[in-house]
Order: structure tokens, then sequence, then C-alpha cells
């Protein structure tokens, strides 16, 4: 099994970010693995530092946003592919730093 591909009418580099109206980045975030059947994982390679690659990762747009929703949201941001909230699974990883 494969990805399917990317939505052509949608280059992810240009997608701008809402507008937030907070003083600085909510500290919350998403970290989302997609993988194949087999295990394969998508890494992407970052663009402010190539030869570096990462999941998907993103921080909420507010508080109260699902977390599942940020997830849809960050993939579609950064591949161009849109999945629904619910075909995200919360493995209800938490870690805090203090």
């Amino acid at each position: 099994m494969s990805f399917p591909a990317a939505r052509p009418d949608r280059d992810p580099r240009s997608h701008r970010r809402p507008e937030v109206n907070v003083a600085h980045k909510i500290p919350q975030s998403v970290l989302v693995v997609i993988h194949t059947p087999a295990l394969e994982v998508l890494l992407l390679e970052r663009a402010d530092h190539p030869g570096f690659w990462q999941s998907v990762t993103g921080s909420l747009d507010a508080p109260d946003e699902d977390l599942r929703a940020a997830c849809a949201r960050e993939v579609a941001e950064e591949t161009g592919y849109d999945a629904a909230p619910q075909r995200f699974v919360d493995l209800s990883k938490k870690l805090r730093f203090c």
C-alpha cells in the first residue's frame, strides 16, 4: 500500500496559516506519524535546514482546538494531503517540559 498522492491543485509550500491573535505560540503541539501497513514512515525534509528530516508537527492554533483537527490541519499544511480528523489515532502520549 502506498500513500495517496497530494492534491495537485495545492502547493503546501504556499499555504499560509490563519492569523492567530495571541501574544505567543500556544505551548501545546501535535506530532503526526504517517505510515504504511509495512511501517514505512513518511518524513519531510525541512526547507529551512536541508538534510534534516522530521514527521509532521505543529502547534495548536487555538487553546480549544481539537487535537485530531490540529493533526489534519498540519498534514494539509505540510503535505497538501487532506485527511479527515477521525482518521488520526490519539496515542495519548504527553510530554511536559518545565
